[in-house]
């Protein structure tokens, strides 16, 4: 349910309703590279993070956090529900868990929680940029944190 091509456009990172993320070589893409295997549910999102990590959220409520390089997985973030959207501007990532923006922080490799904000409506979606945030909830209306 979501795809993202490498900077150095070498390959090719699929998600859909099954719990593989597909790293293909590009623009062969039917030549498979690997598989990143972890995700108990479906994955529908999938973030490239500097220096050759992916972030993958799936259905199994999960965040996991990969070395595209080697295969291996760094990181498994546990979360309360389903990820209604997510974005990231280094060195944070947003996500949003109905009416709640969890903050985490890259730092030494790896994501910490470092903030959260309740809101009074479920959030639609989000975007993060230099300094600010844009969230659009169920109430049709945008916030700026």
């Amino acid at each position: 349910m979501d795809t993202a091509v490498t900077d150095d456009q070498n390959f090719l990172i699929t998600c859909d309703r099954d719990e593989k993320i597909r790293v293909s070589n590009y623009p062969n893409c039917y030549n498979i590279h690997r598989y990143l295997l972890g995700h108990t549910e479906y994955v529908h999102r999938i973030i490239l993070l500097p220096d050759s990590s992916l972030l993958s959220i799936g259905g199994d409520h999960r965040m996991l956090l990969w070395n595209l390089h080697t295969g291996a997985n760094l990181q498994q973030i546990s979360l309360s529900g389903d990820v209604t959207s997510a974005s990231w501007h280094a060195p944070c990532l947003l996500i949003a868990i109905s009416n709640l923006i969890r903050v985490y922080k890259r730092s030494s490799g790896v994501l910490e929680l470092s903030s959260e904000l309740k809101l009074d409506y479920d959030v639609i979606s989000l975007s993060v940029g230099v300094g600010c945030a844009v969230v659009i909830t169920k109430a049709t209306r945008s916030t700026r944190i």
